[in-house]
């Protein structure tokens, strides 16, 4: 957030539906926030769909496995919309190790699910998160 921030670059995010309460919620939604209510995801897919087809421009930030914990298995929401909307993934990164960020290719999906899956699985190889331990690159598995 703070590199689009910085970079005078219009974001928006999704975020709980939780932590939009007063007095955080007009800071969330002035900096891109979206609230959500995570447990309708299947409609929350087809909604991102339509916004990205009733906008001319639009970034999204998805953090597909964006948790403070282990997960079993990455979301695939982020995956569902890049292909429902025709639009790309751009994959970005903080690298604890060598205290570097960025972003990498954009990547089409394909809905060939292995071959994206391994896409994004070759690029995240060698970035050690904060937590390395938390990561679960075997969890990406889409559908």
């Amino acid at each position: 957030m703070a590199v689009f921030f910085k970079l005078n670059i219009p974001v928006r995010f999704l975020a709980k539906k939780e932590l939009f309460h007063w007095p955080i919620k007009g800071i969330l939604e002035s900096v891109g926030g979206m609230a959500v209510q995570r447990n309708k995801s299947a409609r929350l897919v087809d909604e991102i769909i339509d916004l990205f087809n009733t906008h001319d421009q639009l970034m999204l930030m998805i953090p597909a496995e964006g948790t403070r914990g282990w997960v079993k298995r990455w979301k695939s929401g982020f995956y569902r919309v890049a292909l429902g909307a025709n639009v790309p993934v751009l994959l970005g990164y903080l690298d604890y190790e060598k205290k570097i960020a960025g972003f990498g290719p954009l990547l089409y999906m394909t809905g060939n699910t292995i071959t994206d899956a391994e896409n994004i699985k070759a690029f995240y190889k060698d970035i050690k998160g904060k937590h390395p331990e938390k990561f679960n690159l075997n969890g990406l598995i889409l559908k």
